[in-house]
């Protein structure tokens, strides 16, 4: 071999471990934990490797050739600068390390964390080049801070001089526990070097398994625990201790040490205790309430669906009244007429139809509460003996019929048919809920009602009452159907046997005089239902419908001015004033009416209807009359009850309301004494 070639061996040898050391070198940079970055004089990156890819979550591709300050907080970048500028001034053909320095780098989502450099710097031909290896110390800071926190929590502990301390080497198993510590723990003063277990020796029997637990977790995994147990020191007086602690690990997982503070809360469950038994007793109260109010919520809907209902039965037996009024009105004038017996026939069965129509627009008056009462004193004893006899005989063999009469009964206010139709309703519907027969018990009794006797009993108001009951002994009714009873024409009989309207009707009369109707019912349970009816002052005085007057002859050139928007109504209206002897004339409503009176001085009598179109009521048009013809005479009528007209109009409380349908002699009866 000749010197030439083994000086070209020599050099190839030279390339290839100069070649191996930079992969080695490479290798090395890539796989680093750290983050090691080069920057060139301009601050431009040249180097970035693996773990600062990891690191800062930027490839490399991203940031070689990018200005170092892409990877700094802009409040950092100046002061970074500036530390780079004077590094590089002293010694640029030197190499040295810089000191390690804490900065704050910013990854790429734009967080900051807090990290640790080294930096240094070279010289070549190209100019100065820095190198900076990173490490992100964010675990070790929060370690840091989390000490901290832990000593100054030991350090307020201490200073309340309530909290006893203990430190343990968990290696050896030696305790340093002061003197508070030993207190509350019910510990002599010997015991100041037990291992941690010996130390909650006096754990309650049913909390020790609880207490060694906590103190294996603690150990296996490190941190913080906490945890409240209660004594058993051997002179009594168990109390409750809370214990807070720091368990250390090394590096292979295993525990070191625990310290810990211990403190007396006996108070503090105490409160805790009495306040879950408050907040136990308000969330008892609370439930109530809320059913109270569901319920509440729940009678009020039921009474306003009742009243919605009412106000349109009310309606239609408005709008029914004035039919009638044209039937009864047409009828009575062909009955004066000659007819033959045959025809004189029809037109009473006609009547008689008529008379059943207004019964059944009372009867949904009755609903709306908006009925013609005739409310006197009675004896509502006397009223179920009279009917004792139609009672059994209605109910049938089958059927058991007691009554049973209370012998001091007080005196009732209430209109004696309605009474009478509402025992025998109750007792028809009774003897439809037995088929195969039982036991019908009719009873009297006095109550007196105060403010809790009514709880639960929605729209019965405290006070003086005479109880009707109907008690039977039949299949009763369900929670459903309970709670619709009083619904107008709801049934749950068969097509032909029920209109809906006996409850609805009986609860409408109950109300409208003042008093009450309850039902109580289970499933093959019987059913109870109550009538209240308000009890008599002995002072009253029987209220009792006057007698129908009979037609009166009219004083000769009396006027009558008729305001009816109904046609049929008011032309049947003239013919029968005109049949009793007056001068009759008519309009439509209150301002044709108006335009009459402004032009005529001769009218002794306006009778309107209440309701009418054109924007004026009846009422209105009486107040018009009183203000401009005062020496003119006034009467209404109305589908509705006078009550119910007035609607309001208390200044004319003096002012008659007629009611529809009426004969011909109560209208005689009206005029003549609207004339007088």
């Amino acid at each position: 071999m000749t010197l030439d070639a083994s000086k070209d061996s020599l050099t190839d040898q030279a390339i290839q471990a100069a070649h191996d050391a930079n992969s080695r070198l490479a290798d090395i940079l890539d796989n680093a934990n750290d983050a090691i970055i080069s920057i060139d004089d301009k601050q431009n990156t040249t180097l970035f490797n693996r773990g600062a890819e990891r690191i800062f979550d930027y490839a490399i591709v991203e940031v070689i050739g990018q200005p170092l300050k892409m990877l700094l907080p802009p409040s950092a970048v100046h002061s970074h600068e500036k530390s780079v500028r004077d590094f590089g001034g002293s010694g640029a053909q030197s190499r040295r390390m810089a000191e390690r320095r804490a900065i704050t780098g910013r990854r790429k989502d734009g967080t900051e964390f807090p990290a640790e450099v080294s930096i240094s710097k070279s010289s070549s031909s190209s100019g100065l080049t820095y190198t900076a290896i990173l490490r992100d110390i964010s675990e070790r800071v929060k370690a840091d801070e989390l000490f901290r926190e832990r000593e100054q929590r030991l350090r307020v502990a201490l200073s309340a001089g309530q909290m006893g301390v203990f430190q343990v080497n968990e290696v050896s198993g030696i305790a340093r526990n002061d003197e508070t510590a030993l207190r509350l723990l019910g510990l002599s003063a010997t015991r100041a070097d037990s291992p941690l277990e010996a130390l909650f020796e006096r754990a309650h029997p049913d909390d020790r398994e609880m207490v060694r637990a906590r103190l294996q977790r603690a150990r296996r995994e490190g941190g913080d625990y906490a945890f409240e147990f209660r004594t058993s020191p051997a002179d009594g007086g168990s109390r409750w201790i809370a214990a807070h602690g720091f368990c250390e690990l090394d590096a292979r997982g295993r525990a070191v040490r625990s310290t810990g503070v211990i403190y007396d809360v006996t108070e503090h469950k105490a409160i805790e205790q009495a306040l879950e038994s408050r907040v136990a007793e308000r969330t008892t109260a609370l439930r109530d309430e809320i059913e109270r109010r569901e319920e509440a919520q729940a009678a009020l809907v039921r009474s306003q669906k009742l009243q919605a209902v009412g106000e349109l039965a009310g309606g239609m037996a408005h709008d029914f009244n004035n039919l009638l009024t044209v039937i009864t009105g047409n009828l009575e004038l062909l009955g004066l007429r000659q007819l033959d017996d045959k025809a004189r026939d029809l037109i009473r069965r006609a009547e008689e139809a008529a008379k059943m129509g207004a019964r059944l627009a009372g009867r949904l008056l009755a609903i709306g509460r908006r009925q013609s009462l005739q409310p006197i004193i009675l004896d509502l004893n006397e009223i179920v003996r009279s009917m004792a006899d139609v009672l059994k005989r209605t109910l049938g063999e089958a059927i058991e019929t007691q009554i049973s009469l209370a012998d001091d009964l007080r005196k009732a206010r209430a209109d004696v048919s309605e009474v009478e139709n509402a025992i025998l309703n109750l007792a028809i519907n009774a003897r439809d809920a037995m088929p195969q027969g039982g036991k019908l018990v009719v009873g009297t009794t006095n109550k007196s009602l105060g403010p809790d006797d009514v709880v639960g009993e929605t729209g019965l108001k405290p006070g003086d009452y005479v109880m009707l009951s109907v008690n039977d002994t039949g299949v009763g009714i369900s929670p459903h159907v309970l709670a619709r009873v009083f619904e107008p024409f709801f049934t749950t009989k068969e097509a032909g046997r029920g209109t809906g309207l006996g409850l609805s009707t009986i609860y409408g009369f109950a109300k409208q005089s003042g008093g009450h109707l309850s039902i109580y019912s289970e499933p093959g349970m019987g059913t109870s239902v109550r009538l209240y009816l308000p009890r008599a002052e002995s002072s009253e005085i029987a209220r009792v419908a006057g007698s129908q007057a009979q037609p009166a002859s009219a004083v000769s050139g009396e006027t009558i001015l008729v305001v009816e928007d109904k046609a049929d109504v008011r032309d049947v209206t003239v013919k029968r004033l005109d049949m009793l002897g007056y001068r009759v004339i008519s309009a439509e409503n209150a301002p044709a009416a108006i335009a009459i009176l402004e032009k005529q001085s001769d009218i002794n009598l306006v009778f309107s209807d209440v309701m009418m179109p054109g924007g004026m009521s009846g009422f209105d048009l009486v107040r018009w009359v009183r203000a401009n013809r005062p020496a003119t005479k006034v009467l209404l009528t109305s589908g509705f009850t006078g009550e119910i007209a007035r609607n309001g109009s208390t200044d004319l409380t003096d002012v008659e309301v007629l009611r529809k349908p009426y004969a011909i002699a109560e209208l005689a009866r009206a005029v003549r004494e609207a004339l007088t």
